[in-house]
């Protein structure tokens, strides 16, 4: 119970603060056509599995890509290996593990409602040559029947979205357009030195310890 309290107070603070920014009450984020149903949320948790690979140059754990939702917040162990772009994958970043702490992500559904003033992350994950990788994210998305359009058009700009769309919509663009897209097929290398050989010498936690 503790843990999923956790989670709630992190997303509600994250709500806060992009609806600060937007200048839009984040209590309508829960009611009314852009979520659905008043109140309702479809959270989902996922925990990854990554194996060790003998040749992490060769394959990614995960392809480029964005989350379709809101929010996502990931939990990872100690040996690391999500890497963020910001030019459209010509260098990626790792993003380093700090224990106990959260990734958020925005995602795609959070990029149209702020009508492209917050920026879906896009990223990747790539494996470790010496240790297995676990990882724990959790997605908040709207309602599928939910109206995705921005929330807020500032005098001057143009909207993002020719249309307003359901999320389901949305998702269902976005899964063909991601499967007719180029992707690269091997990890793009990391701008940013990041000592494997050193994360191989943590003991990786066990899932069920990582919220510890």
């Amino acid at each position: 119970m503790y843990k999923k309290k956790k989670i709630q107070s992190v997303l509600v603070d994250c709500q806060h603060g992009i609806g600060g920014i937007l200048r839009v009450k984040p209590l309508t984020w829960g009611h009314g056509s852009n979520f659905g149903s008043p109140g309702i949320w479809v959270v989902t948790v996922l925990v990854n599995f990554y194996p060790k690979c003998p040749q992490p140059d060769l394959t990614l754990g995960l392809k480029r890509h964005t989350d379709p939702g809101t929010i996502t917040l990931l939990l990872q162990d100690q040996v690391g290996g999500l890497q963020a772009t910001r030019d459209g994958g010509k260098t990626w970043i790792t993003v380093q593990p700090v224990e106990g702490a959260f990734v958020a992500n925005l995602g795609d559904h959070g990029h149209f409602m702020s009508n492209g003033r917050f920026k879906r992350a896009e990223h990747q994950v790539v494996v470790n040559s010496n240790c297995d990788r676990f990882s724990i994210a959790t997605f908040q998305n709207p309602a599928p029947e939910a109206i995705v359009y921005p929330l807020k058009i500032e005098e001057g700009e143009k909207a993002v979205l020719e249309e307003a769309i359901t999320f389901q919509e949305m998702y269902v663009r976005k899964m063909n357009r991601d499967v007719n897209r180029p992707w690269l097929k091997k990890p793009v290398k990391d701008h940013q030195s990041y000592d494997f050989d050193h994360q191989s010498k943590l003991a990786p936690k066990l899932a069920e310890n990582i919220f510890v």
